[in-house]
């Protein structure tokens, strides 16, 4: 369903981009907090004299504080009081916001997994959602990308059952038997095969499950900024040796009646 390599690429552009914002960002705080704490530092001598607080106290503090100044003069009162609270409030809200830099970093910060990994998880993802669509749903809209869902449609006409016919075939070559092959034609036209034996099998008519893609979009915008990339959800149902046709028939085999739940085509 979901195609990995452009997938994990997208996936690593993301990871990157969002590790280069948030290294700037403490960056900026960090470089915040030491200019506001060296100008805070130049009124620490007027903090321990003529206020009620000492500087190391201050500093250590996680609550904003307030002043009271012990400076008779009214002016001098003001100039000191102005002073310490331009200061403080600078160094008080870089120190937050520091803080707050470092607690996102400590809380979302994940380690970019490597392609194998990340394959692994996706691969993973799309086998349970597969089996949620067969055994529970018949439905899984993803919006913009499109929609994926399972039909029901009677069938008169013979189709091959691969899932039995390739078994049956295999069992002829481990048997040391030949498999029938067409080889060629003759002079009429008609099919000249190698003599071997029937390896066909075929579906009874009947009522049958089948996979619907409705893809919505060649192209999705703005999932990153304004960039414009091909979908990274591709439907190939038979893809692989136990592709998820099999498993369709296969679990609709087992219990007769499932099938009716499908919606018909």
């Amino acid at each position: 369903m979901i195609n990995n390599p452009e997938l994990y690429g997208f996936y690593k552009h993301l990871v990157d981009s969002s590790q280069t914002e948030i290294d700037k960002e403490l960056k900026e705080a960090k470089n915040e907090y030491k200019d506001s704490l060296l100008k805070f530092k130049q009124v620490d001598y007027f903090i321990n004299h003529f206020s009620d607080k000492k500087f190391e106290d201050v500093l250590k503090s996680e609550t904003f504080l307030s002043f009271s100044f012990s400076v008779t003069n009214d002016i001098a009162r003001k100039k000191t009081s102005d002073d310490v609270n331009i200061a403080y409030k600078r160094y008080f809200k870089a120190k937050q916001e520091l803080n707050r830099v470092e607690q996102v970093i400590k809380e979302h910060k994940m380690p970019k997994v490597s392609v194998n990994i990340y394959n692994y998880i996706i691969t993973n993802f799309n086998k349970k959602m597969i089996t949620h669509l067969i055994e529970d749903s018949h439905c899984i809209d993803m919006v913009n990308v499109g929609k994926v869902e399972i039909i029901r449609k009677y069938r008169d006409r013979p189709v091959p059952d691969w899932e039995a016919s390739n078994k049956k075939k295999a069992e002829l070559i481990e048997q040391g038997r030949l498999p029938l092959k067409t080889i060629g034609e003759d002079d009429e036209g008609n099919p000249v095969t190698n003599g071997g034996e029937a390896w066909h099998i075929y579906y009874e008519k009947g009522w049958y499950p089948y996979f619907k893609w409705n893809q919505k979009s060649k192209k999705i915008k703005n999932l990153l900024g304004d960039c414009e990339f091909l979908p990274f959800f591709k439907f190939s149902p038979t893809r692989g040796e136990k592709g998820i046709v099999s498993q369709l028939h296969t679990y609709n085999k087992t219990r007769p009646t499932h099938i009716l739940k499908y919606p018909k085509a």
